[in-house]
């Protein structure tokens, strides 16, 4: 088991961001040619922490793009038992919010407090997209250039020791004990330019509380409506299909093919939205234990026999067990692509990506209670890494011969 002095970002920039046009417009959704905000989430309360505006730097005109919140659960009995939360991270949280710019825009960032008490400080982290970071009357101001995945420390809460490691080993009293730190993340993604058109006769729109659609239809892409949906543990997706989640929409449950390494192909997941684990338990829970052999099924993302498949844009929030595993061997010219995709885990192995043989990532975000990436697969790249009090950034072991 491994340990943290402090919360660490790692950024990998070993490559130029990629380039955006502008987009379509999308439902719920207020945006210009540079700018796409998504705005409140019918069913589902913002986060009590933090509020955001944005605009476009010389205009006057504000949006208020929805803050999104996840949360560690505070250890407890049951708590422990059912969910396996970090109990050395018990009632933190992260609020996050997703919004689009062209890469020609200059977009001004507000933070403030949601119960109006003032901020003193702030700091940007990692600062590539970052022009400049200030606090104006108890308030953040964050000017950015360029589209980018970073967060901003608020009055110093991550400037501290969160869990060390002692000459005679690990010491489990000697981690932080302090107030809840409840954490900020900004997500400035590239502009959507193919957003599924919801008139279009081969997409098939499903509504929050909707029964979903089997397998068999005309349709080629599920459309997540806005609102808030529960699909329940593993919802199957198949080869030669898309599954759009808009920004202004979230998905309770998770995805998987079922193993079934004849049907993972051309599946395309995508949009700003965020497919959420909160609602499944870990497959350690203590009133039906799940055998080794089956925990995949706990995973957020898991689909065997992947080829030209796409994961694009969205947040993978609390996430029950390993969050994206894709399971391919190498052949690049049958790619297998992760890119600004967000990743936050609270639990135990709550793993973030294995590349396996086949997967390039980059420009993503994971923030992880136990390990970040498996060392393998095509390529790791303009990623953001946060590791909190367990796992690593890297994970060796994956990678042959060792």
């Amino acid at each position: 088991m491994h340990a943290f002095r402090r919360i660490q970002y790692l950024a990998l920039a070993l490559f130029a961001s990629a380039s955006a046009g502008c987009g379509l417009h999308t439902q719920g959704s207020v945006e210009n040619e540079t700018l796409s905000v998504y705005g409140p989430i019918s069913g589902l309360a913002p986060s009590e922490h933090y509020s955001f505006r944005i605009r476009q730097v010389g205009s006057s005109e504000w949006l208020s793009p929805f803050a999104f919140i996840t949360r560690c659960l505070p250890s407890t009995p049951e708590n422990d038992a059912t969910a396996y939360y970090s109990k050395y991270m018990g009632s933190w949280s992260n609020s996050y919010i997703n919004f689009e710019m062209a890469e020609s825009a200059e977009v001004e960032i507000e933070i403030s407090k949601v119960d109006s008490s003032p901020i003193l400080t702030a700091a940007a982290l990692p600062a590539q997209a970052v022009q400049s970071c200030s606090v104006q009357a108890g308030k953040v101001y964050v000017r950015i250039i360029k589209t980018g995945l970073f967060t901003v420390d608020i009055d110093g809460q991550m400037d501290q020791t969160t869990a060390r490691l002692q000459p005679s080993g690990w010491n489990r009293q000697s981690h932080y004990s302090g107030p809840p730190i409840h954490t900020l993340t900004i997500f400035a993604n590239p502009v959507l330019t193919d957003k599924p058109d919801p008139a279009d006769p081969s997409v098939l729109v499903v509504q929050p509380g909707d029964r979903l659609p089997q397998h068999d239809g005309p349709w080629t892409t599920l459309y997540f409506a806005p609102g808030v949906h529960d699909i329940g543990r593993g919802f199957k997706v198949h080869k030669d299909r898309n599954y759009y989640i808009p920004g202004d929409a979230i998905v309770y449950g998770s995805f998987n093919n079922r193993k079934d390494f004849s049907d993972g192909a051309n599946i395309r997941i995508f949009g700003h939205g965020t497919l959420s684990g909160e609602r499944i338990n870990h497959p350690r829970d203590e009133s039906l234990p799940v055998p080794e052999e089956d925990r995949w099924q706990y995973n957020p993302i898991d689909i065997a026999g992947p080829a030209k498949t796409y994961i694009e844009g969205i947040t993978i929030a609390d996430s029950a067990h390993h969050s994206l595993m894709l399971y391919a061997g190498y052949n690049p010219e049958l790619p297998v692509d992760v890119s600004w995709v967000k990743i936050f885990t609270w639990r135990g192995n709550g793993d973030g990506i294995n590349p396996f043989g086949n997967l390039l990532v980059e420009d993503s975000f994971i923030r992880a209670a136990d390990d970040s990436f498996y060392v393998n697969g095509r390529g790791i790249r303009r990623c953001v890494i946060w590791n909190d009090v367990n796992g690593s950034a890297f994970l060796m072991t994956a990678i042959s011969g060792i």
